[in-house]
C-alpha cells in the first residue's frame, strides 16, 4: 500500500473536468483510467497510469458497469481509489497512481525482468515484449499501430524493473503513456498492462483474474 505523499492531490490539475456519464451516486467521483491516460499523452509528457477499473460484465450481463454495478461494495471502492489519484515525477516520467494501491500492483511495478536487447521495435510492441517477461511466454503479440504508438523504441538488455522498462519506453516515444489497471480485490484482482497515445493503444492481461471483457483471450485494442 503506498504511502500519501508530501504533494497527495485529491484532484490531479492536469485532468480536471474528465468526466463520465453516470447514473449512480458513486460514479460521481469515478475518473476513468482511459479518459486520464489519453490526456496525459496528449500533453506529450512522458506518463504511466495506475488506476482502478471496474470488472467486465460475463456473459448475458448489462455491460455499461455502472449500471450492471450502481450501489455496489465494487463501484464504491473503485471509485474511492480513482478519487486518491496522486503524481510524482520520477526519472523523467509522471507517474500517476492511487492511494492505497493493491499490494500485488505495487510488486508488479518493481518485479525484476530480464530483457533482451532489441532496436527499431514499435513502442507498443515494446511493450507486448515487457507484458512477455513477465509472464514468461510469448503469448503478447504485435499490434498493428499508427501514431505515436508505432514510434520506433530499443529495448535495452539486462535485468531490469517493469516500471522501469515502461518508462524506458514512453522516455522515447513522446505523446504514449503507459498504463496499468487493476480491479477490486473480492474480482480475483485482474491487471491489465498496456500503452496508449491521443487517439488509440493496446493492452493485455498481466494476472488474468476471473473471465472478463474487453479482452476474453488476454488482449485487446483501444481506439478514440
Amino acid at each position: 500500500m503506498l504511502e500519501r505523499p508530501s504533494h497527495w492531490l485529491t484532484t490531479v490539475a492536469l485532468v480536471a473536468g474528465l468526466g463520465v456519464a453516470v447514473r449512480s451516486q458513486e460514479a460521481v467521483e469515478f475518473r476513468r483510467w482511459l479518459d486520464v491516460a489519453h490526456a496525459l499523452a496528449r500533453q506529450a509528457e512522458p506518463a504511466g497510469v495506475v488506476m482502478c477499473d471496474l470488472p467486465g460484465a460475463a456473459r448475458g450481463e448489462e455491460l455499461d458497469p455502472f449500471v450492471r454495478l450502481a450501489g455496489t461494495p465494487t463501484l464504491a471502492a473503485c471509485a474511492k481509489l480513482n478519487a486518491s489519484l496522486f503524481q510524482r515525477q520520477e526519472g523523467g516520467v509522471l507517474h500517476v497512481r492511487t492511494i492505497g494501491e493493491p499490494r500485488l500492483v505495487t510488486e508488479l511495478l518493481h518485479r525484476s525482468i530480464q530483457l533482451e536487447a532489441q532496436s527499431d521495435l514499435q513502442a507498443i510492441d515494446a511493450v507486448s515484449t515487457i507484458v512477455n517477461a513477465i509472464r514468461g511466454d510469448r503469448s503478447s503479440g504485435a499490434s498493428a499501430s499508427m501514431g505515436a504508438a508505432a514510434r520506433l523504441v530499443r529495448l535495452r538488455a539486462g535485468r531490469t524493473t517493469v516500471m522501469q522498462a515502461l518508462d524506458d519506453v514512453v522516455r522515447q516515444a513522446p505523446g504514449t503513456t503507459w498504463w496499468l489497471t487493476y480491479t477490486p480485490a473480492e474480482d480475483g484482482q485482474t491487471l491489465m498492462l498496456g500503452l496508449v497515445d491521443g487517439h488509440g493503444g493496446s493492452g493485455s492481461s498481466v494476472f488474468p483474474g476471473r473471465s472478463r471483457s474487453p479482452s476474453s483471450d488476454s488482449r485487446f485494442q483501444i481506439r478514440r
